[in-house]
């Protein structure tokens, strides 16, 4: 092993995730929105003024941020900012250092589920503040994603949005997403779906104080939609769902039966290309292996026969589960912002 690869190898195992944690530290303090939001560079004892914190604290973690070339300083190592270019990128990258704590939580759970005679899974509504991350992430994220990778790739689905179509959202959680769609599209109904009752009631709430009467919300496994559902709609779409499931299959086929004949159906999901040998020393790989050991195993391994796909079980497993629920694939995205994520856009046969 030379220099080079050694010195690599020790920042992924150490330094980047005692950055990711300082990051995640000055996120949830404040740090980071008083240096957004300031024009000019900033002491410590501004920094910790402003954000009621102690100026020792504060000077040791923007200290890290700096040599973690994610804050900069001046030559006098006391002002700190953050380049304007970079505030952006920051301020949406940040939202996956949150991760870090929350495995951390975590940790004791998921030590448990990996030995043989331990539980099978943890449920995410144990551990709620994980919809809090994830609604901070979508809510980020929300108009790049439906303009870039969602309404112009199914086909006429925006002229039909507007004259009035039935559309479903399956694990809507908070209903970032679908709200946003329900304020767009008033000629429309949208239904928005969780096995989270009480995300669904902040998904009911926002939608009361903005205004939006084209919505609904209702408790729904996605496993065990009956033979006859009592509502089909037009257009139906879920992210990051399936891979979470004990049975995507049962899922699938569900799903198949809630569309009209003709009507569309989007799964978005991570979208792993090539074998594990493949994709060696590709980091955000990595990230969501480990991100499927904390969070998405546990959650889909809810008993023993689970299926417990995790989210990189690939695009050739994805197109094989929809094959075989019956639909018809239409159109396979491929992001080109958002690495990884693929649109597979299906359509029930009339």
């Amino acid at each position: 092993m030379d220099a080079a690869e050694y010195g690599r190898m020790v920042d992924m195992y150490t330094a980047s995730g005692a950055v990711a944690s300082a990051i995640a530290l000055a996120k949830d303090l404040g740090v980071l929105e008083i240096l957004y939001k300031s024009e000019v560079p900033l002491t410590s004892q501004d920094i910790a003024d402003k954000g009621q914190l102690k100026e020792r604290y504060v000077r040791e973690l923007v200290s890290a941020l700096v040599t973690g070339g994610v804050v900069q300083v001046d030559s006098t190592s006391t002002l700190f900012h953050i380049n304007a270019e970079f505030k952006p990128v920051l301020r949406e990258k940040s939202i996956f250092t949150r991760m870090v704590p929350y495995f951390g939580e975590k940790y004791g759970s998921i030590l448990k589920c990996c030995t043989k005679d331990g539980p099978a899974g943890v449920r995410y509504s144990e551990h709620p503040v994980l919809f809090d991350m994830m609604d901070e992430m979508r809510a980020e994220t929300q108009n790049q994603l439906l303009d870039r990778d969602v309404l112009p790739v199914v086909p006429k689905l925006q002229e039909r949005l507007n004259s009035g179509i039935d559309v479903a959202e399956i694990g809507c959680a908070n209903g970032t997403l679908i709200l946003n769609l329900c304020a767009r599209y008033p000629a429309s109904h949208f239904t928005g779906s969780d096995v989270v009752e009480s995300v669904l009631d902040i998904a009911r709430s926002r939608a009361s104080d903005r205004g939006i009467s084209n919505s609904e919300f209702i408790t729904l496994n996605v496993c065990h939609i009956p033979d006859s559902p009592k509502k089909h709609y037009d257009w139906i779409f879920l992210r990051d769902v399936v891979h979470d499931l004990p049975d995507p299959e049962g899922c699938l086929s569900g799903i198949y039966r809630m569309l009209r004949p003709g009507g569309y159906f989007s799964m978005l999901d991570f979208g792993l290309q090539g074998s594990l040998h493949d994709n060696v020393g590709k980091v955000g790989i990595s990230y969501m292996y480990a991100s499927s050991t904390f969070i998405c195993l546990p959650e889909s391994y809810q008993e023993q026969q689970s299926a417990a796909l995790g989210p990189c079980f690939g695009v050739g497993k994805a197109r094989e589960l929809l094959l075989k629920a019956g639909f018809v694939l239409v159109h396979e995205h491929h992001s080109g912002w958002n690495e990884g994520e693929v649109h597979f856009v299906c359509q029930r046969p009339e």
